[in-house]
């Protein structure tokens, strides 16, 4: 065997890269690649079954839908053993676990039986996913938890509280006091939000944090602005799991001397544009910000949040607006009231920001924006490399002020080099709803700034719509414009790479 097969640096590096079956093999070779291929095989465990199979045979004794394992044999001391002599110091990561409940009484039976300190006392990453909300969850997670867990992630979307959360919550605090990420996954309610506050602030070393949009979430927000987070996410539930967005936020009131939030440098909320209005008051170090709400913000509001965000953020560097609502209702909605366009000068005051290098806004809208307008912003941000501007909105307006053509294109490629992502609503292009006459014409022009490999969509995606009914917003967006576009995209791999060969040649 070559020396360099003996080093373990390089047999892990290895291992990390086959499979799990292969390492299972490559586990009996000898007893250095035994040690290595079990680092790999056990460094992160997604269910509880190959777990709690290292203790003995597992057998289902359910009589109905739901699964009930126990031990066939039952759990011997030696069997736990074992576990400690060979796997217990390999696992630093739990999760996702959801199926909990199927293994109560092998759990029941490994907490009685086990030795003294922690079961995984190398666990840094742990998650935990509640199906059942009435289940007594912390009877299952706790058995896991211990002080050198520094990130967890906990889900339940169930619309009721947990039972015993209180329980629950105070278990995280008191076995994982050095946590410093913690994801709460959970539906917004009212009763988790004292205890919820008393968790948050018995963990001094917590950095990152995401939280139920609570409606209202100015008392949570004032608790915790002596915490060092860097990072704070109020999430948003998604389809069947929807939750209002926060409707208030009032920070005033914090105490003297407190960091008011200072420490944040990345920020996402899911709320109404006037709540989170409120959080750029003052001055801020957020370098992240997104903001997305339910229904579709205003031209106002829109022009209102990024006027204060530019007044107080001075070190932003990535922004993104958007919004949940894609119905039926809203189309029909967007129809019958008068267009409420997004307009350049709503984006003015971000341009001092050169450093902004992801801007993303999502109005229902069409944005009115000319050539000249996108030739000013690519001026002003040279690292830009991911632009969105709304390039799928409800309701096509043949009257739009202003219009993007194909040519703003030719301003990004001159300011922006490094742009990688770019989603616009253009007369002719690139992710648009937009009927082109001349595919050849549009396919030449492209082929001269776009590389051979790129990847060109356009009008809505079939398995994931942007909009319920996209057919509501133009019949003619899956026929007659998709069989335009693939026409363009079939050829245009081509045309570029002639392009690129001509210039060689030359």
């Amino acid at each position: 065997m070559h020396h360099c097969l003996c080093i373990p640096e390089i047999l892990h590096t290895i291992f990390s890269l086959c499979t799990r079956p292969t390492n299972a093999a490559t586990a009996v070779v000898c007893k250095q690649w035994s040690e290595e291929s079990l680092n790999v095989l056990w460094y992160q465990v997604d269910e509880l079954e190959p777990l709690l199979r290292l203790f003995g045979e597992l057998e289902d004794v359910s009589t109905g839908q739901n699964h009930d394992y126990r031990f066939k044999h039952g759990l011997t001391h030696k069997a736990w053993l074992r576990f400690q002599n060979v796997y217990q110091r390999r696992i630093r990561v739990l999760g996702t676990i959801n199926d909990a409940i199927d293994f109560y009484h092998c759990l029941g039976s490994l907490g009685r039986i086990r030795s003294s300190g922690p079961l995984l006392p190398n666990l840094r990453d742990m998650k935990w996913e509640i199906i059942d909300g009435q289940s007594q969850t912390e009877v299952y997670g706790e058995i896991f938890m211990n002080d050198t867990v520094e990130s967890l992630e906990f889900l339940c979307y169930q619309p009721n509280p947990i039972k015993d959360f209180e329980s629950l919550f105070s278990c995280v605090s008191a076995r994982m006091p050095h946590l410093t990420s913690l994801k709460l996954f959970l539906y917004p309610c009212m009763e988790y939000h004292a205890s919820l506050l008393i968790l948050v602030q018995d963990l001094p070393k917590l950095t990152e944090l995401i939280i139920p949009p609570f409606p209202d979430l100015s008392p949570i927000l004032k608790g915790i602005s002596d915490l060092p987070l860097s990072r704070l996410d109020v999430f948003e539930l998604d389809g069947s799991d929807y939750a209002e967005p926060v409707t208030i936020i009032d920070l005033t009131g914090l105490c003297e001397g407190s960091n008011g939030l200072k420490n944040l440098t990345v920020l996402q909320l899911y709320s109404s544009f006037s709540a989170a209005l409120e959080i750029f008051l003052e001055p801020r170090n957020l370098k992240d910000i997104r903001v997305v709400s339910f229904d579709p913000a205003s031209a106002r509001e829109v022009r209102e949040l990024i006027s204060r965000i530019a007044q107080t953020c001075m070190q932003v560097e990535e922004l993104s607006f958007s919004y949940l609502n894609t119905t039926t209702e809203l189309i029909n909605e967007l129809k019958s009231s008068p267009a409420d366009l997004v307009s350049f000068d709503d984006l003015q005051p971000l341009l001092p920001y050169t450093r902004i290098r992801r801007f993303s806004l999502k109005t229902a809208c069409p944005l009115s924006l000319g050539d000249s307008d996108i030739e000013r912003l690519a001026q002003s941000w040279p690292s830009l490399r991911y632009l969105y501007l709304s390039p799928l909105p409800g309701i096509i307006l043949p009257e739009t002020p202003q219009k993007l053509s194909l040519r703003c294109l030719l301003h990004l490629a001159v300011h922006c080099p490094k742009i990688d992502n770019l989603y616009l609503y253009l007369d002719a292009e690139h992710l648009a709803f937009r009927l082109i006459n001349n595919s050849a014409q549009v396919t030449r022009f492209l082929s001269q700034i776009l590389p051979p490999k790129v990847s060109l969509t356009w009008g809505c995606d079939d398995k994931n719509p942007e909009w319920e009914d996209t057919n509501l917003i133009s019949p003619e967006i899956g026929s007659k414009w998709r069989e335009r576009w693939e026409r363009v995209a079939e050829f245009l791999p081509e045309m570029s790479q002639m392009r690129i060969d001509l210039k060689g040649k030359a």
